[in-house]
């Protein structure tokens, strides 16, 4: 069971929720029976999850892993930005994501959005 949950996705059904973290770890939560359903390694951590087609999640390291909802198979792969990524929309195939660079010591946020398309994995 994930420790530091830090993305909270409610599910498909109403009742549960995906949830994900630090450990690389993605569970399914059931909040009407108050346990974790079933749990999936994932390679990444995972600190913002959306959801459109795919499950949306961005890692820390500014990675946007775009996965199958019900396997959590990584389907794509975005390297978004060159530090972590603050916040990520999704709607319909188009992906926004706003996050940190690497230029200095204390990293700035960037100063553009980063748009990308899901279907075809490239930046807009």
């Amino acid at each position: 069971m994930p420790k530091d949950w830090q993305a909270v996705l409610p599910g498909s059904s109403g009742t549960t929720f995906y949830v994900g973290g630090n450990d690389a770890m993605v569970s399914v939560y059931d909040a009407t029976r108050n346990t974790i359903v079933n749990e999936y390694n994932v390679d990444t951590p995972v600190a913002i999850m959306r959801r459109s087609r795919l499950l949306c999640c961005a890692s820390p390291s500014g990675e946007v892993v775009l996965r199958d909802p019900y396997s959590l198979k990584a389907e794509h792969r975005l390297a978004a930005h060159m530090g972590a990524i603050s916040d990520i929309d999704v709607s319909g195939n188009l992906l926004v994501t706003c996050g940190f660079s690497q230029r200095c010591v204390r990293p700035p946020p960037s100063v553009y959005a980063a748009p990308s398309n899901t279907e075809s994995s490239v930046a807009v």
